[in-house]
């Protein structure tokens, strides 16, 4: 039997303690500075840390991640792209060679990730007396970034009997002539750029190595939702969508997904595209890019709508019902929802044009009574497919189970098995826990908590085959709580003559 917990989801005919960990994004994106595995960030000092400040390589990584804190997403995870493993050109870090006084090179100093991000920056050597010396990094504008502090001769450096070493920024190695002359003193220099004895190069990123960008997130991350920033006018990106449904499916995650700009309806439905049931109800399409404040003072720029829905799904996960839809006025104030830091959008659509983009797997945003609004929440899977999870949010209240269901699995697993029942007893309570706590959430539909969700652990979901097999097994019902799509309003006037 495999080892662990398997979480299976499902529907039938009848069917239809709260964490943030469902409001976490998962961006994918370009960087000219940064590693290439996945990286926690909780502010946006931390992605400036990482990943440097705003350029036109990492742009429109930088400004979804700004728009999801913005709007109050707590943290994310980030993974920078890089070539494939085909490629035969490679991006390379920036480099530099020390030099001792005997003319010998004796120590390489490279930048931690390839990138042009420090090319400009500059390297220097301070002699204090002759014994000791000091490796200073500065930016392009003079000021210190990271410096070893006085040294002893090259062997005295940190790495000790090791042939090379990692600061925040740099990578140390020894060169050939280390060897060589071991305790000649490095040579003083002058502040001089990185790229002197070898310039970073930036990734070439091409739609392969964007595929390839989903997988790199493991499912132990958790939950949340899973983000490829695009920008208006870019081509519609049919392989990356179905990758990143194809991985929200594996994860149990979502996948926010960008399309093309465009103010015709009929062209936003042609470039979203069509995929498949199975992964069609994992994913979200968006009907404009949103605009936001430019870095300078009165400027203004265009970020994606995927990190616009990822830090409104925060906001869902923060209000602790991942069953909510974040659309409409409710979702508009100082606070809550998209103003002030979102001002406006791309495009926007009559209403006869809003429902003909969000009957097609489409969520339009929209203005509404004076503010910015998200005005839909549709999966990209047909109403007439799936009735449930047409609608994104049961799509995400049923990422938010199978994450708690987990989470709860976990901890009853290696334990003994009774015969009277006993642990079973506890593993349904648990679970029937967490349900009433959704219930109370209004995530689940019912007038009381066990019509809205149940647990079954009795045969033929455990039997004594199983059991003697080392399984325990649980089977969760569950009615998702709907939202409110549309309403009717009648108003009858009468004349004063008559009563009302």
């Amino acid at each position: 039997m495999p080892l662990g917990i398997k979480v299976t989801t499902g529907e039938t005919a009848g069917s239809a303690g709260t964490s943030t960990a469902t409001g976490n994004a998962f961006f994918i994106g370009e960087a000219e500075w940064g590693p290439y595995t996945p990286l926690l960030v909780k502010s946006m000092a931390a992605f400036k840390e990482s990943y440097g400040e705003r350029s036109t390589i990492n742009g429109k990584l930088y400004d979804a991640v700004e728009t999801f804190f913005q709007l109050e997403g707590a943290q994310c995870y980030v993974v920078r792209l890089q070539e494939a493993a085909k490629s035969t050109v490679k991006a390379q870090p920036t480099g530099y060679e020390l030099s001792n006084t005997a003319a010998k090179k004796v120590i390489s100093v490279e930048a931690r990730y390839a990138g042009t991000y420090i090319n400009e920056w500059t390297l220097e050597v301070v002699k204090k007396a002759a014994e000791s010396a000091n490796i200073i990094l500065k930016n392009a504008a003079g000021e210190v970034i990271e410096e070893t502090g006085y040294l002893a001769s090259p062997e005295k450096l940190p790495w000790g009997s090791l042939t090379e070493f990692n600061t925040s920024w740099l990578t140390f190695k020894q060169l050939a002539g280390y060897a060589a002359e071991p305790t000649v003193q490095l040579e003083t220099y002058a502040a001089k750029k990185m790229k002197s004895s070898q310039a970073g190069t930036n990734p070439t990123i091409a739609e392969a190595d964007a595929e390839a960008g989903p997988a790199l997130f493991p499912k132990t991350l958790g939950p949340g939702q899973l983000c490829y920033p695009g920008t208006s006018g870019e081509p519609s990106k049919e392989k990356i969508h179905k990758a990143m449904g194809e991985s929200a499916l594996k994860t149990n995650r979502v996948a926010l997904c960008d399309i093309a700009d465009s103010a015709t309806a009929a062209t936003l439905i042609t470039n979203k595209k069509t995929y498949a049931n199975n992964i069609a109800g994992y994913m979200a399409f968006f009907s404009s890019s949103a605009i936001i404040p430019g870095i300078t003072l009165g400027t203004t720029r265009t970020v994606a709508a995927s990190a616009v829905a990822a830090g409104l799904c925060a906001q869902a996960a923060k209000s602790g019902n991942d069953s909510a839809a974040p659309a409409g006025v409710q979702w508009s104030g100082t606070g809550q929802g998209l103003s002030p830091f979102v001002t406006g959008f791309t495009n926007t659509f009559s209403n006869e044009n809003m429902v003909t983009l969000a009957e097609n797997g489409i969520n339009p945003f929209a203005e509404r009574q004076g503010k910015p609004v998200l005005y839909d929440f549709v999966s990209a899977l047909p109403r007439s497919t799936d009735k449930i999870f047409c609608q994104f949010s049961a799509s995400r209240e049923r990422m938010h189970l199978v994450w708690a269901g987990e989470e709860i699995a976990e901890g009853y697993l290696f334990k003994t098995i009774d015969g009277r029942g006993q642990l079973l007893a506890a593993f349904q309570g648990s679970l029937m826990a967490m349900l009433k706590t959704q219930w109370e959430a209004k995530a689940i539909f019912g007038i009381t908590a066990p019509e809205a969700g149940i647990v079954n652990v009795g045969e033929p979901v455990n039997t004594l085959t199983t059991e003697s097999e080392g399984q325990l097994n649980a089977e969760i019902r569950v009615r998702l709580s709907p939202y409110v799509e549309s309403m009717s309003l009648v108003v009858i006037s009468a004349p004063i003559t008559e009563s009302i």
